[in-house]
């Protein structure tokens, strides 16, 4: 069986639960619009194809005059609260099977 030096895991929704983390960083940019905030739910049915396309769709067509503006807002918070709200999916459970792996 081959041996791989390196694995490579694309986290978000597979190991770990971002939806909050995404929720929280594009309220602090609709906060800081001054425009009415989004429930996690509402948050989580604009997730797909990137962060760029989320704030097109929390923003609305109304507003895509701000898009450029909203998108550095909520980079600059989730670079700064990244690990805030993120809670662990299958990380234990993958945990020990990676280690073993290495073994």
């Amino acid at each position: 069986m081959p041996r791989f030096a390196h694995l490579i895991f694309d986290l978000d929704g597979t190991l770990v639960d971002t939806k909050a983390d995404l929720a929280a960083a594009t309220n602090h940019m609709l906060r800081e619009m001054g425009l009415p905030l989004l429930s996690v739910a509402q948050v989580e049915s604009f997730i797909g194809l990137g962060a760029r396309v989320l704030i097109e769709r929390a923003l609305g067509q109304e507003r895509a005059h701000l898009v450029v503006d909203g998108f550095a807002l909520f980079m600059d918070y989730y670079d700064a609260h990244l690990l805030d709200q993120r809670i662990e999916l299958g990380v234990r459970a993958i945990a020990p099977v990676l280690i073993a792996v290495r073994a």
